[in-house]
């Protein structure tokens, strides 16, 4: 057996062009495995870079929202602020003129008593003192239109 090993019988022609055949077509098949290879990294580069680029515009998405929950914060904030100074004004407008109408009724009542209704000083100062709430009642209606407007 040891000495068919060693002896072997001279490739005929064709058998050394079958060989060179062979080792072509794994030339051929390794060129192949190797383009196959180099289109599939720069795919898998193309991808990469797809997922990056998804990956920033999710972050700038992100950062967006974030800015707009801090607008609408402040946003809520200022108006929230907004309705107290409407409320405070509205409350002290009302005041004011519980005052004046307390006022105007004392006054008138101090008048009634000192000239007894028909003499010609009580109509005028009662007339000017009226003027003068109505002036003032004015005023403040206007005030509560524009606090009214401003909710």
């Amino acid at each position: 057996k040891a000495s068919t090993m060693s002896s072997r019988a001279p490739l005929t022609a064709a058998e050394i062009e079958d060989e060179r055949a062979l080792v072509d077509s794994y030339g051929m098949l390794g060129k192949g495995i190797q383009e196959a290879i180099e289109v599939h990294n720069s795919r898998l580069g193309q991808m990469r870079r797809a997922m990056q680029q998804n990956e920033d515009v999710i972050k700038n998405q992100q950062n967006e929202i974030e800015d707009l929950k801090r607008k609408l914060r402040l946003k809520d904030e200022a108006e929230a602020k907004n309705g107290d100074l409407m409320r405070r004004l509205e409350r002290e407008s009302a005041e004011r003129m519980r005052r004046l109408e307390k006022e105007f009724a004392d006054k008138e009542r101090f008048l009634d008593e000192k000239y007894s209704g028909e003499s010609k000083g009580h109509r005028d100062a009662t007339a000017r003192l009226s003027d003068q709430v109505d002036s003032q009642l004015r005023t403040i209606n206007e005030l509560n239109n524009i606090a009214s407007d401003h909710e």
